[in-house]
């Protein structure tokens, strides 16, 4: 499941094979339609390197509650480190990125794993 709405909030990667992001894999997705309006996202993974970025076009109107996002490690490594729009991000918990504090309608992540 790559957008799935669960009350208020947005959940981005709840459940997609975690080959999916092997290295070199990318996962796009192009005007998907939320209850908030359209977003797209674009998932790279360089794991070789240690980490898997997205740039997220957020919807037009205001998501009342989080946008989170799963990222799974294909091993099972945890997340180290968390940026946001090249600055460090602090709200990820688990395999979960939180953007609740974001008014950024673009953003790019960058989540950094422990090898």
């Amino acid at each position: 499941m790559l957008v799935y709405q669960q009350n208020d909030k947005l959940i981005l990667l709840k459940a997609i094979p975690r080959r999916w992001l092997d290295d070199g894999e990318e996962i796009n997705v192009e005007n998907q339609p939320t209850e908030y309006g359209v977003l797209n996202f674009n998932v790279r993974s360089h794991l070789k390197n240690g980490f898997i970025e997205m740039i997220l076009d957020k919807p037009k109107q205001t998501i009342p509650g989080d946008i989170a996002i799963r990222f799974r490690h294909p091993q099972g490594h945890k997340i180290l480190a968390v940026e946001l729009n090249g600055k460090t991000w602090d709200d990820f918990q688990n395999n979960y990125v939180y953007l609740s504090n974001s008014s950024d309608k673009r953003v790019k992540i960058k989540v950094i794993f422990y090898q």
